[in-house]
């Protein structure tokens, strides 16, 4: 007879902690179940070579830890009391097929610090726990019914009834993160940063859609803090860099999500005490001219935007010193949210008995 083995995989939300378990179903009357975790342990941009790391494994009862790389979390495995082996091996030459296609580095060493071994026939469930804080194995119940109960909090939020609507709507929970104490959305997975123009473009889909207003109330805010001489950033880099603001049509993204948030939650005061100066300003920085070019040209109205290697719009490929397409002048889609968002700027003006004008600031 063989043996039928159920594995469940979840993540603590909001934290670098992964919760894997093992179920026997059916089996032989005696299985040993032995686990030996491959760890990358670097960041997203590279790729993993054998090299010389701090093999020192601590085994506790119930608790393994490594510290491979100096600069790195500490890595801890909570586990059911397995018997633990150190191994220490490198696994080499695995081969990433996406990363081929896409011309990059291909191959990663993967390292092997130990191996688990749990009896089966014996406990029938075993659950191991991977994360940068020292956890408990069992924890994991009570981590696996809050996350259970989290997405069905959010899939009552959103009003969503049949199984496809359902998941899509936790599919768009996983592009929404933390960026400090605000909310911010990742491009994608696994390269990408929080970028301004996606942002707001999806932002609609991801919060309004779904019944998280406060999730868009602190999207808007926090690209709001960010906003320099008229512009909202077109991307935040990794920890410790500043926003890069090489885009002319992020800002008038943030216009139209600003105006799809009111029209569906009719929460003008927000709008009005928090966002409105800030895109007052942006009109007149655009008016009088920001980096890049950008400028309405005054015998037309129309916006310009670009300069010499710069690509500023959403077709923004560059190789090296290359923009693949420049698209330096007045394009198309460019004025049409320019226009749109001086007609928001009238409605809100509007709605909100503005007739003032207001200097540039600094």
């Amino acid at each position: 007879m063989g043996a039928e083995i159920e594995k469940s995989v979840f993540m603590v939300h909001g934290e670098s902690t992964t919760v894997i378990s093992y179920k026997l179903k059916a089996a032989s009357p005696k299985i040993t179940l032995e686990i030996k975790p491959l760890l990358a342990f670097r960041d997203y941009h590279h790729l993993e070579h054998e090299r010389v790391i701090n093999p020192d494994l601590s085994i506790d009862a119930g608790l393994l830890s490594i510290h491979p790389v100096t600069d790195l979390p500490v890595l801890y495995f909570a586990h059911d009391e397995a018997k633990a082996e150190r191994t220490g091996a490198w696994y080499r030459n695995f081969e990433y097929e996406i990363e081929r296609e896409r011309g990059f580095d291909f191959h990663e060493d993967l390292y092997n610090p130990c191996a688990l071994k749990f009896d089966l026939s014996e406990t029938k469930e075993v659950t191991v726990i991977v994360s940068t804080e020292a956890r408990k194995v069992s924890e994991a119940p009570r981590l696996r019914q809050a996350e259970i109960a989290r997405r069905q909090d959010l899939i009552k939020r959103s009003g969503a009834k049949d199984e496809f609507t359902k998941q899509l709507v936790l599919a768009a929970d996983g592009f929404i993160v933390a960026r400090g104490d605000e909310k911010t959305v990742i491009a994608g997975y696994h390269w990408f940063t929080d970028w301004g123009r996606d942002t707001m473009i999806a932002l609609p889909g991801l919060t309004l859609a779904t019944g998280r207003y406060d999730v868009a109330e602190s999207i808007l805010l926090e690209f709001g803090k960010h906003i320099s001489q008229g512009m909202l950033p077109n991307r935040f880099p990794d920890a410790g860099q500043e926003p890069e603001y090489n885009t002319v049509d992020a800002t008038l993204w943030y216009f139209e999500a600003i105006r799809a948030f009111a029209a569906v939650t009719g929460n003008y005061d927000f709008v009005k005490n928090e966002l409105y100066e800030k895109l007052r300003d942006i009109i007149h920085w655009h008016i009088q001219g920001t980096r890049y070019g950008i400028k309405v040209d005054p015998s037309d109205g129309l916006l310009n935007a670009g300069e010499r290697g710069v690509q500023l719009t959403w077709m923004d490929a560059k190789i090296g010193d290359w923009v693949v397409t420049p698209r330096t002048g007045k394009a198309v889609e460019i004025q049409a949210l320019w226009h749109n968002a001086l007609r928001i700027m009238e409605n809100f003006a509007e709605k909100f008995a503005d007739e003032s004008s207001k200097p540039i600031t600094n």
